[in-house]
């Protein structure tokens, strides 16, 4: 080939190599064909490739292809040979320059698209029409300074932007050795980068330091291309520009950096930080404190082994990359330095670079120790009693559904305690002395059950003992017989000595059965029946217990009903003068109506209400009704006023609502408190301790009179007759059907109306229903009988028709 030629084949290829157009040229024939596309220049038997669709294609000489041959050979200007087509381009001489080749069976693409693609790479190589001085211009015109090397560094070309870089003129540099420019200190490298750009190597931005007009060295930014071969040029090409901007992105990515490094080690959260390989790359101070890291180690001298964790079983376990979810928070332990667990939440975010391409992986540490302890607080006292540190009834509940899941499944026993008189010692010494009773009363319980036995607190003075893997009832009798001793045994709190017993109710039934709530149900029903059988005993369940709580139940709920429904009625019992025989008074007695029309008496509800909320709702009903009834009675009287007694349970009078519901109902129905008698047991008067004393002082100012029911068969004491403010005791029908046949119930009764009689008190006989009985009391000196004798309880209407009778007699 000759030089001519080669010089045009050296212009061709440096005009078309990458230009932006050829490329878009070889990536548009590739999707069209479907496969890959080069853009290729003729050199004697050689094809140059100029552009490709090929992934980082080699831009570098070929045998050209059959196809490629037929092109350049021939006259036809798109050929398709042995699977592959060729499209061929002119130069601006008219000459073929090169083809477009598409590699595959089925190009698919029609002639007038594929001649288009040459007619593109055909106007890029008309642009080399142009004369010296246009590109000449085109050069000049740029900002950046372009030089032209010799391959001995001797400066060939240069334009006048050297002029605005380094102070200089074209002139100056053009002819003188590049080296003469550099800074002594720069030399090798600027050396290492022109070999590089010989090498086809690329070269990213080269920093150096010339030397300016001013013998100031001036920072420069250079990068190039090797163009040796290029006939015109025969040199490097070199493009040069002010590089104080680089010292400005360095400083500012140090900035960013320290402020980085600052932000990190800032933070709460222990930070670790590796590259995609996984070595560690960042540690801050806190994930350091965290795990005993030295603050002097380097990060790259750790390893990921250096962050040992503990799993939720105690066991260690190291850090990996992948043991954390990327973005899902898991909850682990750390050992710190001084041997304490602390809680974590740990975080692991993978980086990635703008491609995408996964660059490593930031895990934070967040310390929840603080909230993990906060919570186990809270849990535990969810589960936990706060006075006394007892499982309470929550933890109960759980632990009867975990022995339900026990398999073989296994006996389960309850003991049901319930501490005899503590209300009175809470009510007469406080609450802060009931408290301390609780907690003694707790700790002695502990001491009597077994390891993998739960006790619990039930609430108030209740414990429930929950006994796992029983053989039998005796097994769990026998442990409630060992707290029944221990809850025996004085109290002693500062200088007070308290005596208690307890009442204690036992069931069993199978782990199986255990969260029903059956086995909770028979030992409440078998404390029930301690309660009532005296207090201070064992009782067993058994079936008969339960037909009794089942009665129970029916006759509460006959009571609702009849609540609900408008059928509970009173029915009074006239009280007569012991001398004149004349009724004083009535007593008003609670009767249910059925839906059948039957009236039935307390014997059918009274007993299964006791000590329940039931009593103050039926005392309320039953003191309204009769002040209504004592209304209608002093509207039928004449001169003398018959007085009504009204019984009220020992619920009531403690019951924080009564006073405002006495004055409320005194008010509404326009009752006269001096016509009403309130009438309360004995053991009532005992139980309620100073707080019902007060009660009765109030109602006493009100105008109502105290009467003390049943006298003699509760906590008799004189002292009552003295502190309480009675006008009137009533002595109980077992003394009086005894008075002719016992001695020493008559010796009672007579020392009870002698006593009543000095201290002023008006004396009631209750249960006369013969002529004996009224003999016996008229004797004795009782003030007032009440009995069968005169009268059984009437209803209403009855008893206004009564009172009218007795007045007109």
């Amino acid at each position: 080939m000759m030089r001519e030629d080669l010089k045009v084949v050296d212009v061709r290829r440096s005009h078309l190599a990458r230009h932006p157009v050829v490329v878009d040229c070889a990536r548009i024939v590739s999707a069209m064909v479907g496969g890959r596309c080069d853009v290729v220049v003729f050199e004697d038997n050689r094809c140059f490739v100029v552009a490709s669709s090929a992934p980082d294609p080699v831009l570098q000489p070929r045998h050209p292809t059959e196809s490629e041959l037929a092109v350049r050979d021939g006259s036809e200007r798109f050929v398709e040979v042995a699977g592959n087509s060729s499209v061929g381009f002119v130069d601006i001489d008219g000459r073929v320059a090169g083809a477009v080749t598409a590699w595959g069976t089925e190009p698919a693409v029609r002639v007038e698209a594929w001649h288009g693609m040459a007619r593109l790479v055909t106007s890029v190589l008309a642009a080399t029409g142009h004369d010296a001085s246009f590109f000449e211009s085109a050069v000049q015109g740029l900002r950046d300074t372009v030089i032209v090397l010799s391959p001995d560094m001797e400066i060939v070309w240069v334009n006048d932007a050297v002029g605005s870089l380094l102070g200089r003129t074209p002139a100056e540099a053009i002819g003188r050795s590049a080296a003469e420019f550099v800074h002594p200190d720069d030399l090798a490298m600027t050396v290492d980068a022109i070999s590089r750009i010989r090498q086809g190597l690329e070269l990213f931005r080269l920093t150096v330091r010339l030397r300016g007009a001013a013998e100031d060295w001036v920072p420069v930014e250079v990068t190039g291309a090797d163009h040796s071969l290029d006939p015109t040029l025969g040199g490097l090409v070199l493009s040069l520009r002010y590089a104080d901007y680089e010292s400005e992105l360095g400083t500012t990515i140090d900035r960013v950096e320290r402020m980085s490094k600052a932000i990190v080690s800032g933070l709460r959260d222990g930070i670790v930080a590796t590259d995609q390989f996984g070595a560690v790359t960042v540690v801050n101070d806190v994930a350091r404190t965290m795990f005993g890291v030295a603050a002097d180690a380097p990060a790259s001298s750790l390893t990921l082994d250096d962050f040992e964790l503990l799993d939720e079983n105690g066991r260690r376990r190291n850090l990996t990359v992948d043991s954390v979810d990327d973005g899902a928070p898991m909850e682990s332990c750390v050992v710190s330095p001084r041997g304490e667990i602390r809680y974590v939440t740990i975080t692991s975010t993978a980086v990635t670079d703008d491609h995408g391409d996964y660059i490593g992986t930031v895990v934070a540490f967040h310390d929840v120790t603080a909230e993990h302890l906060a919570r186990e607080e809270l849990r535990s006292q969810a589960l936990h009693d706060q006075l006394t540190g007892l499982a309470n009834r929550r933890q109960l509940e759980t632990r009867l559904g975990e022995l339900s899941l026990v398999s073989p499944a296994v006996d389960v026993g309850v003991c049901f305690i319930d501490l005899d008189g503590f209300k009175l010692v809470n009510d007469n010494h406080g609450h802060r002395t009931g408290d301390q009773l609780i907690g003694i009363a707790a700790r002695r319980l502990a001491r009597q059950l077994r390891h993998g036995d739960l006790l619990v607190r039930h609430g108030g003075d209740e414990f429930v003992a929950l006994l796992v893997d029983v053989e039998s009832i005796d097994v769990a009798v026998a442990a409630a017989e060992r707290c029944l001793t221990a809850l025996s045994e004085p109290y002693e709190i500062g200088d007070d000595r308290f005596d208690l017993t307890a009442s204690i109710g036992v069931a069993i039934a199978s782990s199986t059965e255990a969260h029903t709530g059956v086995l909770l149900q028979h030992a409440d029903i078998a404390l029930y029946a301690a309660k009532n059988r005296g207090r201070n005993r064992i009782e067993p369940f058994d079936e008969s217990l339960a037909e009794a709580v089942s009665v129970e139940q029916h006759q509460r709920q006959l009571l609702r009903d009849a609540l609900e429904n408008d059928r509970f009625v009173m029915h009074f019992q006239p009280l007569v003068d012991a001398v004149s025989g004349a009724t004083v008074g009535y007593e008003a007695l609670a009767r249910i109506r059925t839906e059948e029309g039957d009236v039935i008496g307390p014997p059918a509800f009274m007993e299964s209400i006791a000590n329940t909320g039931l009593m103050w709702d039926l005392d309320q009903t039953a003191f309204v009704l009769s002040c209504e009834a004592a209304v209608l009675l002093d509207r039928l009287s004449d001169d003398v006023v018959p007085y009504l007694a009204c019984n009220f349970s020992a619920v009531s009078l403690t019951h924080p609502e009564f006073l405002p519901f006495i004055d409320a109902a005194i008010a509404t129905t326009g009752a006269d408190p001096c016509q009403i008698y309130i009438e309360i047991t004995e053991s009532a008067a005992f139980d309620v301790g100073p707080a019902g004393l007060a009660t009765l002082s109030a109602l006493s100012d009100r105008g109502f009179r105290i009467a003390l029911d049943d006298f003699g068969t509760g906590y008799s004491s004189l002292a009552h007759l003295r502190d309480l403010p009675i006008s009137t005791v009533k002595v109980d029908r077992s003394f009086i059907v005894q008075l002719a046949k016992h001695d020493s119930e008559r010796a009672i009764a007579a020392a009870i109306v002698t006593l009543a009689r000095e201290l002023d008190l008006g004396t009631v006989a209750e249960g006369v229903e013969t002529q004996v009985h009224e003999d016996q009391a008229q004797q004795l000196g009782f003030t007032t009988l009440q009995g069968w004798r005169y009268s059984h309880a009437l209803s209403l209407a009855d008893c206004l028709d009564d009172w009218n009778a007795r007045q007109s007699g």
